[in-house]
């Protein structure tokens, strides 16, 4: 399906109705898929006369999309694809009227991706790398997902690849899981899913523990790099802060990484990167 610079997005009845829009127009393209509680419909916005559209079925602006409640990712995603016109199938779930992801299969030519996913991953190196500079991590900067070169990280950032966020997360829509992210949290401590252990305390199998500070400190780094990259012009210092308290997952980490984790990008969004580096540098990984 080809996005004529509009958007190609998928909502519930629910939501759907809650809208109204007059001279626009919307391609309806049939129901995506049921459950019990959602139907999720899938439609195309064009800027052509309005057609008519199935009973029970609204219109939705590009405009009054964004005014939905939604996660800040997945609305710096949906800002992204709005901006391009490139072929993709996209769909937007939401349960009540809290927005679950926005996932698509975007279409690009593997040779392309190749050079664009490689691009991106040295960009993102490269900026991670200046940060743990900042913050005296030399070494962790210099060795930061090397594993992302690997046939097995690679290989599925260039099949999956989108270019407006992780193409692991493409290929958990499609798959149901991301070998590559499988692969790379094992091998990168800066990922609180590698911290994981049997604990003493309660016996519990795979339980979150404590991370060190200086890999705690380099998945700071590695959080406002990824912002700045799929954010662009728009990022903002709070967008980590926002990220991390939109998703559900990322409660899963210690409560105590992640209580400290809260209050570190709170410093981020609210006095800004400088004073915060600082006081990491100078202060929490001198503890």
């Amino acid at each position: 399906m080809t996005d004529r610079g509009g958007l190609v997005s998928c909502l519930s009845d629910d939501d759907l109705n809650k809208f109204n829009l007059e001279g626009k127009a919307f391609e309806y393209n049939g129901v995506v898929e049921e459950d019990q509680r959602i139907t999720h419909s899938l439609f195309t916005i064009t800027l052509d006369d309005t057609p008519k559209l199935p009973k029970g079925f609204t219109a939705v602006s590009k405009e009054l999309l964004f005014t939905m409640p939604m996660r800040p990712g997945d609305r710096m995603f949906l800002k992204h694809l709005v901006k391009g016109k490139k072929d993709i199938d996209l769909a937007v779930r939401y349960k009540g009227d809290k927005l679950v992801t926005a996932y698509d299969r975007i279409k690009i030519p593997a040779v392309k991706a190749f050079f664009l996913h490689l691009h991106t991953v040295n960009r993102h190196r490269r900026m991670v790398r200046r940060h743990c500079f900042k913050v005296g991590l030399y070494w962790q900067g210099l060795i930061h997902d090397l594993s992302k070169y690997s046939y097995t990280e690679f290989s599925a950032g260039v099949k999956y690849y989108q270019g407006v966020r992780s193409p692991n997360v493409a290929e958990r829509n499609i798959n149901g899981y991301s070998k590559a992210w499988i692969h790379h949290k094992g091998r990168n401590k800066h990922h609180y899913e590698y911290w994981t252990d049997y604990s003493i305390e309660t016996g519990n199998p795979l339980e979150y523990v404590r991370m060190p500070r200086r890999y705690f400190v380099e998945s700071i780094m590695d959080r406002i790099a990824a912002c700045k990259i799929y954010g662009g012009k728009a990022y903002r210092d709070s967008d980590a802060l926002d990220y991390l308290l939109t998703r559900d997952s990322e409660s899963h980490m210690n409560p105590d990484d992640h209580a400290e984790l809260v209050r570190i990008l709170s410093m981020l969004s609210s006095e800004g990167e400088k004073k915060t580096f600082d006081y990491l540098k100078k202060e929490y990984l001198k503890k």
